[in-house]
């Protein structure tokens, strides 16, 4: 393989900048894809680490919204057997009386 001195190539001919680029390639290929690269100088390793966040973002930190436990009030229901439901609305009518 021959280089020509000044001109970029792709060492792994991904289409991904890395340091066969030249400068100006990599920033146009941060612009492509929505980077704001600013008119500053910036070094040739400076932009490859732009590079390398494009293509591997942090990760965003999802928040969890936890439902609120729903509060149900137990309702307790004694259960009286009929005989003696019985002998006590007996009582209660005969002491009425």
């Amino acid at each position: 393989m021959f280089v020509i001195e000044g001109a970029a190539y792709d060492l792994l001919n991904d289409g991904i900048p890395d340091s066969g680029w030249v400068k100006a390639d990599i920033a146009s290929w941060l612009r492509d894809k929505g980077v704001q690269v600013s008119n500053g100088y910036k070094t040739k390793s400076s932009l490859l680490a732009m590079v390398e966040d494009v293509l591997s973002p942090a990760p965003v930190e999802e928040v969890i919204v936890e439902a609120a436990p729903e509060i149900v009030e137990e309702i307790v229901v004694e259960e009286t057997p009929v005989e003696e439901a019985i002998e006590e609305a007996v009582e209660t009518e005969i002491t009425e009386e």
